[in-house]
Order: structure tokens, then C-alpha cells, then sequence
């Protein structure tokens, strides 16, 4: 797997910088939407480390109305 395929990877995990710049949604616009069912969740990492699903955000990026994904 090259850079490019690795930085595209759905499976990969960001961080709240690369979400906020993806999505232009502050931290508190985001975890309203998430406690609505209307973004994708976090996962934990550690106590102040949270991370997103880079394939879940892109999707939500795509067409958030459609958030979640009825075919998941």
C-alpha cells in the first residue's frame, strides 16, 4: 500500500483536527449531531484521545441527510 492508498484508507482513523477541517464543524456542532444519530461516532483511544472512522466522515461529508447510512 502506497502514501496515497493509506491516506484514502477508510478504515483509517483521524483525529479531531483532520475532522474538523474535513467536515468545517466545530467540536460542539459535531457532538450534537452524534448524540442526534446525524454524524459518525467517536471511538475512545484514551482518556483525552478520540478518533473518527475516515470512511464514516467521508461518507457523512458526501451527503449528510442521509446520515446514518440506511444499507449499514
Amino acid at each position: 500500500m502506497n502514501k496515497s492508498q493509506f491516506l484514502y484508507h477508510p478504515a483509517r482513523q483521524i483525529r479531531e483536527s483532520e475532522c474538523k477541517t474535513l467536515t468545517s464543524l466545530s467540536r460542539s456542532q459535531r457532538y450534537k449531531l452524534e448524540k442526534q444519530g446525524r454524524f459518525p461516532q467517536r471511538r475512545q483511544l484514551g482518556n483525552r484521545s478520540v478518533v473518527w472512522r475516515l470512511g464514516d466522515v467521508l461518507q457523512w461529508c458526501e451527503n449528510p441527510q442521509t446520515w446514518p447510512n440506511p444499507i449499514a
